[in-house]
């Protein structure tokens, strides 16, 4: 059976277990229209409408004993906040975080960016990802890390 949970800034939507490829299939529905949805999203979303760690809690109830559980998000999306959480679920679950890279966190322009905020701008340069200390905090949870280049590119 699979069971989805997706969990954008503005809410979420979980899909309960269905089996086989209907179960797969409405499973990459669910995450294709959260995606488009975040995408359109305008505005300040740096303040999530659900904790993460509440969503964590209610994956452990959906998710058996035994199951594989998947998380996608990015390098910062795992708060300290959400740790305590993500233990329990992976406790009894095998549970994998996937962190989709896009090629500019692989492979940084070499130069400074100009960043601008309406009146206010100034240059930056960007820094390659480092997984290193996520994925040792990740192992300290039983989480697997993966970090994956962006295959949209």
């Amino acid at each position: 059976s699979v069971v989805a949970l997706a969990i954008p800034a503005t809410g979420g939507s979980a899909l309960p277990a269905r089996a086989g490829e209907r179960g797969v299939g409405a499973m990459g529905q669910v995450f294709a229209q959260t995606h488009d949805t975040a995408l359109d999203m305008s505005g300040d979303v740096s303040e999530p409408s659900q904790p993460l760690a509440a969503a964590l809690v209610r994956a452990a109830r959906l998710a058996p004993p035994g199951a594989q559980g998947w998380l996608a998000t990015d390098g910062e999306g795992i708060a300290r906040q959400d740790e305590a959480a993500l233990r329990r679920l992976s406790r009894r679950r095998r549970v994998t975080l996937l962190c989709p890279l896009d090629p500019a966190e692989i492979s940084p322009p070499p130069g400074p960016l100009p960043v601008s905020s309406g009146a206010a701008s100034r240059f930056a340069r960007l820094r390659a990802f480092d997984s290193t200390a996520l994925a040792a905090r990740m192992r300290a949870l039983n989480v697997t890390f993966m970090a994956a280049a962006d295959d949209t590119g």
